[in-house]
């Protein structure tokens, strides 16, 4: 379990969340600039906020009422922040070990050869860290963390400034991470996809406000957190299962879990492989009869579940085979009679599609 209360100021912003989650795994979710860094640091003690009350797993880490406030190497929580912050002078396999160091400290401890399989990091103990990729280094970062036995993992952005190819190996790595180690995680994240794949509970902040907390799938689909979709934009998270390729075409087919048929660019997958994909709201176009004589590859039929009206647009929401979010115009919204129980079909363009795990 984990409780964080905490008030804080930095001139004109102002921070002020009060949140608890059993979940062994909480988003932090917003736009640049609402605040998410800040409770990472106030939670791992880097930051000493103007009033806090932050528990772990039933243990007080700092109470402003009570006067208390561990210092950051004595609070058990593995910290990675957006850049690894790896000691440059040592070694991948010396890195590790001050990790491990640190556990023997803390009286806790994680099987070194599990996490070096995991994370697949040992042809790099040898490596100076210098030379470690954005990806690598990141991995060696996340194996240091695990490595100092902590009660919780915080995590920031960790998918951050990654390639598509390098955030398809992260994500399953991370997946693995929570379920195989248990150690329950603080992930922040802006990314409404990113957020669907690796968290269940979710803490939703805008400039320094906490303003939903709750189940992710269902927070993330209400009107006040549609519209925080910052520059990305709202990405729909799709699952489905591999048809075929057809390598001359450049395409792969998906059936999607309650069918429909979706057409995305030509990915190195068999059929039968199961995948998830992501799709911007707004690369999404409603029609409300079914078009002919287009290049888009895939029209997917479906009925409107609910119409939201938010900051940036207004949100419709599709059952197409999967759950789907499109943002258009009110303007668009009302010519078309957008509404609970209409008719509807959704056109997606092979390349608004990204596969992401």
């Amino acid at each position: 379990m984990i409780r964080v209360a905490a008030r804080h100021a930095f001139g004109a912003f102002r921070l002020e969340v009060d949140f608890r989650s059993d979940e062994p795994v909480l988003a932090l979710f917003g736009p640049s600039g609402a605040g998410k860094s800040t409770v990472l640091r106030i939670v791992a003690g880097l930051l000493r906020a103007d009033a806090a009350e932050v528990e772990v797993a039933g243990r007080t880490l700092c109470s402003s009422a009570a006067q208390l406030f561990l210092p950051p190497e004595h609070r058990a929580v593995g910290y990675v922040a957006q850049e690894p912050f790896l000691f440059p002078h040592l070694s991948v396999a010396k890195n590790l070990s001050f990790g491990s160091r640190r556990a023997r400290e803390n009286g806790t401890g994680i099987s070194r050869a599990k996490v070096l399989q995991v994370l697949e990091i040992e042809p790099l103990l040898d490596r100076s860290v210098r030379n470690l990729s954005g990806g690598e280094a990141r991995r060696v970062a996340l194996g240091r963390a695990l490595l100092s036995g902590p009660r919780l993992l915080l995590l920031d952005e960790p998918l951050a400034g990654l390639d598509a190819g390098l955030r398809l190996r992260i994500v399953p790595m991370l997946q693995r991470v929570f379920e195989e180690f248990g150690v329950p995680a603080l992930l922040v994240s802006h990314s409404r996809a990113e957020v669907l794949q690796l968290a269940r509970g979710i803490v939703v902040l805008d400039r320094g406000r906490q303003v939903h907390s709750g189940g992710a799938a269902e927070v993330l689909n209400e009107a006040e957190v549609l519209s925080l979709s910052g520059e990305a934009g709202l990405e729909n998270l799709i699952e489905g299962t591999v048809l075929a390729s057809d390598a001359v075409g450049g395409v792969t087919t998906l059936e999607l879990v309650r069918g429909g048929r979706l057409v995305i660019p030509l990915v190195e997958a068999q059929p039968g492989d199961r995948l998830h994909v992501a799709v911007r709201a707004e690369d999404i176009i409603i029609a409300t009869r079914r078009p002919e004589c287009l290049s888009v590859r895939s029209l997917l039929s479906g009925t409107v579940t609910a119409r939201r009206e938010a900051r940036g647009g207004c949100f419709v929401e599709v059952d197409a085979g999967a759950p789907l979010v499109a943002l258009v115009t009110p303007a668009a919204a009302a010519e078309l009679g957008l509404a609970p129980g209409v008719a509807v079909f959704l056109l997606v363009k092979a390349h608004a599609v990204r596969r992401v795990g």
